[in-house]
């Protein structure tokens, strides 16, 4: 039978992730979208479909990197459900050792990335090394830590149930990139749209550690 009480309590219980989750996804692709329709720099002898492709190329790489934090956040959302009801001080020495884990992680990761992004580019296009794609996915690598540790301070505020407090977080992100996106690819390109990847992320990372302090 349909029960009307149960379906509301769940649906109104899982609104606020559904939401986050919804932003997140704006916040990733928005670049991409703003790429193909604003103007470029005449400067940088590039049509739309060009620094779409190079740009494209470039988050393709930084994506699969982020599969590591994702995986990791997973089998760390138990452990942290275990903790906190040991106490509170149990579960925020668990962020604490996370976070950790995940800057020196993700510098580790970082500096391999950086370096071999060539070669990255080269395999997945087939094509040739392009210096566009490898200069944007080194652009996007400096982002590395706070993408790691935003993960991790993400779920530790689901465990601490204060999840409706994510929308608004990842909704003045979503406004952040978009603006900025607006204002500055018209001037710097795709160039732009990598740097604010990981600028709109240390914003994230900032608002959630806020949160969590």
């Amino acid at each position: 039978n349909f029960d009307y009480k149960l379906w509301r309590r769940l649906i109104i219980s899982a609104l606020p992730l559904g939401i986050t989750m919804f932003l997140t996804v704006i916040v990733s692709k928005a670049d991409s979208f703003l790429l193909s329709v604003l103007n470029l720099p005449s400067s940088f002898h590039m049509s739309n479909a060009d620094a779409l492709g190079n740009y494209g190329l470039a988050y393709k790489v930084f994506e699969n990197i982020l599969v590591f934090p994702t995986f990791f956040v997973n089998a760390l959302f138990p452990v942290m459900v275990i903790h906190r009801r040991e106490g509170v001080e149990k579960l925020k020495g668990t962020l604490v050792k996370s976070l950790g884990a995940m800057v020196i992680i993700s510098v580790i990761i970082g500096i391999i990335g950086y370096y071999f992004s060539p070669l990255a580019i080269f395999i997945l296009s087939g094509q040739g090394q392009s210096s566009a794609a490898v200069l944007a996915l080194r652009l996007l690598i400096l982002g590395l830590p706070f993408f790691f540790c935003s993960a991790v301070l993400l779920f530790f505020l689901i465990t601490e149930g204060l999840e409706r407090q994510l929308p608004w977080i990842y909704g003045v992100a979503a406004v952040f990139n978009i603006t900025l996106n607006v204002a500055f690819i018209p001037r710097y390109g795709f160039i732009a749209s990598a740097l604010l990847t990981g600028m709109t992320e240390f914003l994230i990372f900032v608002l959630l550690l806020l949160i969590s302090i």
